[in-house]
């Protein structure tokens, strides 16, 4: 195989973008083959519209090279090897945003962290931690709006419940509540005395300079999104799934590095 080309992801939100991409780039790395990104993510208006021409074209003239993962994740090699009448294709086309490489995230990197972290951002984090240096940073991410399909909320959970979670977090993992600093990440505006107790660094927004933000953080206490799941990735901390029933801590007990999360159900 020479080519791996995602024609079209589909995907409404930068970590879902960002897991899908990087999931086909480990693929690539491991069958030697080049990845070219046409998912056509953020385009609006007529840019929109002509990719959508330009998806259903591809989709019609190269249909035995098509690959479709829009219902079920598909996982790619390193974890699964493709099918042999994909194997033999030199170009593979893909289409969805459900491609997931577990084995190829965790073989792949260092090579992973060079091609996908964004240089041109690195002074600018670590200019807005540095007021929190020396103290425990951890990472929240509160996410206030209903996902696309799931409009009743189930999802979601409170900043006043978050609080309880990380204040939960704080008590198990021993650490001084006093040298506590919290970066907080969310998609709407956070009512400035519900986290008053500790200092806190707010930013508003699901953007690319926001994910690695939080990345910077000592743990991610966060949704069940891939937005909370790829900054636990990048930072290599671990992702507590903040949830409205009680959590299993004894679950993250001794977590200190990134893991497979079974409660993070977004990102699997």
């Amino acid at each position: 195989m020479k080519k791996l080309v995602i024609v079209k992801s589909g995907c409404r939100e930068f970590g879902n973008e960002l897991l899908n991409h990087m999931s086909v780039y480990a693929c690539g790395l491991e069958l030697g083959a080049r990845v070219i990104n046409h998912s056509g993510f953020g385009y609006t208006g007529l840019w929109r519209l002509a990719h959508t021409l330009y998806a259903r074209m591809v989709s019609v003239l190269y249909s035995s090279s098509v690959l479709l993962a829009w219902r079920a994740p598909i996982y790619l090699p390193p974890t699964k090897n493709l099918a042999e009448k994909l194997s033999s294709q030199k170009i593979l086309h893909l289409y969805g945003w459900l491609f997931r490489n577990p084995a190829g995230l965790e073989k792949y990197r260092k090579e992973l962290l060079l091609a996908f972290t964004p240089a041109f951002i690195q002074q600018e984090l670590a200019d807005s931690i540095h007021p929190q240096k020396g103290k425990t940073l951890i990472g929240v991410h509160i996410r206030q709006k209903n996902f696309t399909g799931f409009e009743s909320g189930e999802f979601l959970v409170s900043p006043i419940r978050t609080l309880r979670i990380v204040e939960e977090h704080i008590q198990h993992n021993s650490i001084d509540p006093k040298n506590v600093a919290m970066l907080i990440v969310s998609d709407l505006p956070i009512a400035p005395d519900i986290f008053a107790r500790y200092p806190v660094y707010v930013v508003q927004g699901n953007t690319e300079k926001n994910l690695f933000l939080l990345s910077r953080a000592s743990v991610i206490v966060g949704t069940n999104t891939t937005f909370s799941n790829m900054a636990a990735w990048f930072g290599n901390v671990p992702h507590v799934v903040v949830d409205n029933e009680p959590l299993d801590w004894e679950y993250y007990k001794n977590k200190v590095g990134y893991f497979e999360n079974k409660y993070a159900t977004f990102a699997y």
